[in-house]
């Protein structure tokens, strides 16, 4: 069983006169070997190549960690 949100934030500037931050979050929940697993990824979001990283990498972090569960 897996739960997946994807989440955008904004961070204030990290000193006075400069930008926002945005952040992207993907955080799953896993079921694996009978113990729930909290799996998070971020990301600064510069450019829509970094939406498709964090979906990219969050997908194959999962697919990887229910192949290895089923051993």
């Amino acid at each position: 069983e897996v739960y997946s949100a994807q989440m955008r934030t904004v961070l204030p500037p990290a000193r006075r006169g400069g930008e926002p931050q945005e952040v992207l979050v993907t955080r799953s929940i896993l079921h694996v070997r009978g113990k729930a697993l909290d799996l998070s990824i971020y990301s600064v979001h510069e450019s829509p190549a970094d939406l498709e990283w964090i979906r990219f990498t969050t997908t194959r972090w999962i697919e990887d960690l229910q192949r290895l569960n089923a051993r």
